[in-house]
């Protein structure tokens, strides 16, 4: 993905002007890969040089502001394609009129904008609501940064690289606070918010809220729903294809991917799509038969390979790790990163598309809230007692549990907590992490009045989607891409009741209706879901000499953020593995991999 860095300050404050003028020299085109997009008093923009669609800067008239990223028209017809935005003088006029909540109503896509009212005078930074692009922000003296990739800020020279281990130990305990990194002094703007400046004065403003738009705008009619949920995925899919000539898709054998797939599929002036399958020799990981069934019925080339723990260096990987704002989730995968680049630079590819968000936005997780928010709006009934029935057959429940739960919560209104379940520490984190155990919310989970707990529970899900930088190893010859999180696709779903979702106590139970046509009958009906422990046992297992001392002789250990007695046991020979520890190893481990990537004095990669 294309780069940015911008720098604000006040053109009257000598001192910033002069680091500002030092900054930009770096980034002339003669000596960098940089663009300067644009260039105003008291903002400047620069983004790299990579060609469309990789990069794309929409200028707004006079100076204005820019919009770095892809924007799209909002439309309805399924069958077109988006159209491309046209920012003329008196559109940019309403934009800035808006302070650029108009971007949000009028527009989707991926997107950071830099606005600037020079009347009041005021600069807006926004960020797009489903966090398509990284973006950060920092401070040197009166200079204010906005940047994509951290290594960008650090080459500067000018910015020290301090860990913050308080939010590294929220980090091992899926407990960051939303908008932190685990460095000292960046900050990430939240999708859908807006940072102002004024002078001195910063303000920010959450301009997309998803519990406004569950409570309003409501589809209740399991047809229509279904109609507008095919319609709005193809119509996304189409706006996205539109920027690519050639895609590979990570065809993983799940219901998610084949949907992406078969959309790819019906839109105008289709790319060309080749499909890439992971898969393991253990059978919960093995979903080759799947992935083969989908690429036929699709008419697309299929590439598998198998993850195998003996054919991978760990030691080579995590000492490579990039340094990123916050550590991988999934630092394994940064195994997978060449193979990615490989076929990207064979086949062509610009793009990596994935099915990630499809759990959350089609509502796979039954639950008993279900129940309580048809309740809610149907109320008490022989209706309610059939829903109540699917609900405890899909959830697994207790019919009555499941009924108590309707009337107390969707007939009486009693409150649901939206807080996590108290939080049990894992055996190989120290104890000095306990403080940081409590539940951190964003602030799209405060004030949930009139929203059915069941859809509170979505948004919990999107929450954690929308952190997906955080979890793919980044790749160089192409650009990660996750269609399904695309703006009018995830209101669509927040209006959706749960029970239509859900119907019948089945996940994915509408979403499976929408595209029944689009998917072979053995696909659409499983519900299973591949899963890796077995990969990730044999990885540790293969590696356990090396990871023991990663881990015992590293960063984590020194600032006694980890047991070394609980680690020493963990990696035993004749200890087995315990799957329900896989998770938290594996944050320690990318962890450590992103600490020791700090802890080099060194720039990666200079900017300047």
């Amino acid at each position: 993905m294309d780069r940015h860095f911008a720098l604000t300050w006040r053109p009257a404050d000598l001192g910033s002007t002069a680091l500002v003028q030092r900054l930009a020299e770096g980034f002339a085109p003669a000596t960098s890969c940089w663009i300067r997009v644009l260039d105003i008093p008291g903002l400047l923009v620069f983004q790299t040089c990579a060609q469309p669609p990789r990069a794309q800067a929409y200028l707004l008239p006079g100076g204005r502001g820019v919009i770095l990223g892809k924007v799209f028209q909002r439309e309805a017809d399924a069958r077109s394609v988006p159209l491309d935005p046209v920012f003329d003088a008196a559109e940019a006029d309403r934009v800035l009129a808006s302070a650029g909540r108009r971007l949000i109503d009028q527009y989707w896509g991926r997107y950071t904008a830099f606005l600037c009212d020079r009347e009041l005078p005021k600069t807006y930074i926004l960020r797009d609501p489903t966090a398509g692009r990284p973006s950060y922000e920092a401070a040197l003296g009166g200079t204010r940064v906005f940047f994509s990739d951290v290594e960008d800020l650090f080459g500067t020279g000018l910015f020290p690289a301090a860990v913050n281990w308080d939010d590294v130990a929220r980090f091992l305990l899926c407990r960051m606070r939303f908008g932190d990194t685990c460095l000292d002094g960046v900050t990430e703007i939240l999708p859908g918010e807006c940072v102002e400046l004024a002078g001195d004065i910063r303000r920010t403003f959450l301009y997309w809220d998803p519990r406004e738009i569950c409570r309003s705008g409501r589809i209740t009619d399991f047809d229509a729903a279904a109609d507008a949920l095919r319609g709005t995925a193809q119509f996304c899919i189409n706006g996205w294809a539109s920027s690519f000539r050639t895609i590979l898709h990570n065809l993983s054998g799940g219901f998610d991917s084949a949907v992406v797939l078969a959309c790819l599929g019906r839109t105008p002036d289709a790319p060309r799509i080749t499909c890439l399958n992971h898969y393991q020799a253990a059978a919960e990981g093995d979903e080759r038969r799947f992935a083969r069934m989908m690429a036929e019925h699709a008419h697309c080339p299929l590439i598998e390979n198998e993850m195998a723990g003996s054919t991978i260096d760990l030691a080579e990987t995590l000492l490579s790790a990039p340094r990123t704002a916050r550590p991988l989730r999934h630092p394994f995968g940064l195994a997978e990163a060449p193979l990615r680049d490989h076929l990207a630079r064979t086949l062509g590819a610009e793009s990596f598309w994935t099915g990630q968000a499809g759990d959350e936005l089609f509502f796979r997780r039954s639950t008993r809230l279900v129940a309580a928010e048809f309740a809610q709006d149907s109320g008490p009934g022989l209706p309610l007692l059939r829903v109540v029935h699917t609900t405890a057959r899909g959830s697994g429940e207790n019919f009555w549990t499941v009924l108590a739960a309707a009337l107390r919560h969707g007939v009486f209104g009693r409150p649901v907590s939206t807080h996590s379940t108290p939080f049990e520490l894992p055996r190989f984190i120290a104890d000095r992490a306990a403080r940081h155990a409590q539940p951190v919310e964003h602030r799209w989970l405060e004030g949930i009045a009139g929203v059915p707990a069941a859809k509170m529970i979505q948004i919990q899900g999107l929450v954690s989607a929308f952190q997906l930088h955080d979890l793919h190893a980044p790749i160089t010859e192409a650009e990660w891409l996750h269609p399904l999180m695309a703006q009018p696709l995830i209101e669509l779903c927040l209006r959706i009741p749960s029970y239509l979702l859900l119907q019948g106590g089945s996940p994915r139970a509408l979403a499976r209706h929408a595209f029944a046509a689009d998917l072979p009958p053995e696909l659409l009906a499983r519900t299973t879901k591949g899963t890796m422990p077995t990969y990730y046992t044999d990885l540790i297992t293969r590696n356990a000499p090396f990871l023991r001392a990663f881990l015992l002789d590293g960063q984590l250990a020194s600032k006694g953020l980890i047991e070394r007695k609980a680690l020493e046991h963990f990696f035993a020979a004749t200890v087995p593995i315990r799957r329900r520890e896989l998770g938290p190893v594996v944050f320690c481990i990318g962890a450590e991999a992103w600490a020791r990537s700090w802890a080099a004095a060194a720039p990666r990669r200079t900017a300047l």
